[in-house]
C-alpha cells in the first residue's frame, strides 16, 4: 500500500539543522515585511522540537499493540493508516524530511514517532468490537449463519459454534488467556469449508486472519499473538510432530518470544483462535485425549457461489461478531459442559487414527467383567506377549502404546495383585496362548 506522505510545496531553508519557510513576496515599500509566527518562534526552538511540531501538523501516529508497529497516515487527507515500515514508508519521510531542511535527525526521529506526544496506543480488536453497532437483542445471528451448514447433528453444531465465537470474542480481548478448542468442519472436498472460515473473518479484521501458520516455536508463537482466526486447512496432511505441537498451541497463553527483527525478547499477548477443515474422517493421533478438536460432519454448506441464496449476501458477519460481544459483556456461558466434554470424547473415537495396538488389541481382545465367565485377567505386559506370540512378531508393538490403546478401546484397569485388564479372547489363537503360558482367573474369584 503507498504511503500516505505528501510532498509540501512551500520552499525550505535550514536555520541551525531547523527549518523555516521562506517568504517570497518583496515589499513594494522596500520595507521588510514582518516574519510569520513559524520564523518568529523557529529559530528558539530546538531541532527535535520543530521536528515533531512539523510531524504533528502533518501525520497522525499510532502504535498498534497487536503488530507492535507504528502506524501513520496524512493529517489533512485522513487516508487509511498503513504501516511506518523500513521497507518504503520511512525512507520516504526520512527524504521528505530532509527536502524540508531539517539536518542530524535520523538518530531520534524512530523514538520521536513513539513518542506520547505523536504516537497514541491502539488495539484492532478492541477497536473493532467496541465500535460495532450494538445488538438489539432480538434477532439470531449466530443462528441464522450457523443455518447455512448442513451438519450431521445441528443442534449440537450450532451450540458449539455458539460458544466457540464467544470464546473467539474473549480472547481477543484478554478477557480469556487462551481459547483450548479447534472448530473443525469434516466434509467432502470443494464443499466451501475454507470459503465459510475466511467469511468468518470480518473485513475490518483480514489483517489478522491467518492460514496454516509454520509450525516451528517462533513463527507458531508470534502468529498466536498477531491474529484473531487462524485456519488449519486440510488437517489430514498434518505428521504426528505437527499435530502435537498444534495441540500445544491451543492451551499457549501469553509468552515471550523475540519478534522478527527484534533486539530482545519480548511479551507476547495471545489472541488468536483455532478454526480447521478436514477431507478425512482419521486424522487424530493421540489416543490419551482429544477433548481440544470439535470436529462437525457437514454433508453440505449453502453458499450459492457467493449469490442471493448464500450465508454471504443474507449474512452481516459484523452483526454476528456484534451478538458475540454481547453475549460475552452478558455472561452467557462460552466454556463446555462437564456432559458436553464427554461428549466430545466418545464423538472424536470416530475420528482417531488406529495405531498397530489398537488394530491389533481389537481383533483379538474385548473388555469384560471380572464375574464372567471364561475370563482372563491379564497385565498390559502379558498383553503385549500374547499379542505379539499370536501375531508372530509381524506386527510391532509398543508397552506404553499398549496401555494407551487399552484405555482407549474402553478396557478398565484394575488391581487385584498387581493391575491388569479383565480381557475375554476373540480367536482360538490368542486362547491358546494365554492358556500355554498364563492362568485363567476362575469365576468366584
Amino acid at each position: 500500500m503507498k504511503s500516505p506522505i505528501k510532498q509540501p510545496s512551500t520552499a525550505a531553508k535550514t536555520i541551525n539543522g531547523s527549518t523555516q519557510a521562506k517568504t517570497a513576496k518583496k515589499p513594494l515599500n522596500g520595507k521588510k515585511e514582518p516574519a510569520t509566527a513559524a520564523e518568529d518562534t523557529a529559530p528558539n526552538l530546538a531541532p527535535v522540537k520543530l521536528l515533531k511540531r512539523y510531524l504533528k501538523e502533518h501525520y497522525q501516529f499510532r502504535y498498534n499493540e497487536v503488530t507492535k508497529e507504528v502506524e501513520f497516515r496524512s493529517q489533512k487527507a485522513k487516508t487509511v493508516f498503513v504501516p511506518l515500515d523500513e521497507e518504503q514508508a520511512l525512507p520516504e519521510l526520512r527524504i521528505e524530511l530532509a527536502e524540508m531542511g531539517f539536518k542530524s535527525y535520523k538518530t531520534y526521529l524512530s523514538d520521536l514517532v513513539r513518542t506520547k506526544d505523536l504516537c497514541s496506543r491502539y488495539n484492532p480488536f478492541e477497536d473493532y468490537f467496541t465500535t460495532l453497532p450494538p445488538w438489539d437483542g432480538t434477532r439470531d445471528y449466530i443462528s441464522q449463519l450457523s443455518g447455512y451448514v448442513v451438519a450431521k447433528d445441528q443442534a449440537w453444531f450450532d451450540r458449539m459454534l455458539r460458544k466457540h465465537l464467544i470464546r473467539t470474542v474473549a480472547c481477543a480481548l484478554r478477557r480469556l488467556p487462551f481459547n483450548k478448542h479447534c472448530f473443525v468442519l469434516l466434509g467432502e472436498q470443494h464443499d466451501g469449508k475454507t470459503s465459510f472460515i475466511r467469511y468468518l473473518c470480518p473485513p475490518a479484521l483480514v489483517d489478522y486472519y491467518k492460514e496454516n501458520p509454520p509450525l516451528d516455536h517462533k513463527d507458531s508463537t508470534l502468529a498466536l499473538s498477531q491474529n484473531i482466526l487462524i485456519n488449519l486447512d486440510e488437517l489430514h496432511d498434518l505428521n504426528k510432530a505437527d499435530a502435537s505441537r498444534v495441540k500445544t498451541l491451543f492451551s499457549q497463553a501469553d509468552t515471550k518470544v523475540r519478534g522478527h527483527y527484534a533486539v530482545k525478547d519480548a511479551r507476547q499477548s495471545r489472541y488468536a483462535s483455532f478454526f480447521g477443515t478436514l477431507n478425512e474422517r482419521e486424522f487424530l493421533n493421540d489416543v490419551t485425549g482429544n477433548v481440544r478438536w470439535l470436529v462437525f460432519e457437514i454433508s453440505g454448506i449453502r453458499h450459492d457461489s457467493g449469490g442471493k441464496q448464500g450465508y454471504a449476501w443474507n449474512v452481516d458477519i459484523n452483526r454476528v461478531w456484534a451478538q458475540a460481544y454481547a453475549l460475552l459483556l452478558a455472561g452467557e456461558s462460552m466454556e463446555l459442559t462437564r456432559s458436553e466434554v464427554e461428549e466430545v470424547e466418545q464423538r472424536n473415537k470416530a475420528y482417531q487414527k488406529a495405531t498397530p495396538e489398537i488394530e491389533t488389541i481389537a481383533k483379538y481382545l474385548v473388555p469384560a467383567g471380572r464375574d464372567e465367565i471364561g475370563v482372563y485377567f491379564l497385565t498390559s505386559t502379558d498383553i503385549l506377549r500374547s499379542l505379539t506370540a499370536a501375531t508372530a512378531g509381524t506386527v510391532k508393538l509398543n508397552s506404553v502404546m499398549i496401555g494407551r490403546a487399552l484405555t482407549f478401546l474402553g478396557f478398565k484397569r484394575e488391581k487385584r495383585h498387581v493391575y491388569g485388564y479383565y480381557v475375554r479372547a476373540q480367536k482360538k489363537i490368542i486362547s491358546e496362548i494365554i492358556e500355554n503360558h498364563l492362568t485363567i482367573l476362575p469365576s468366584s474369584q
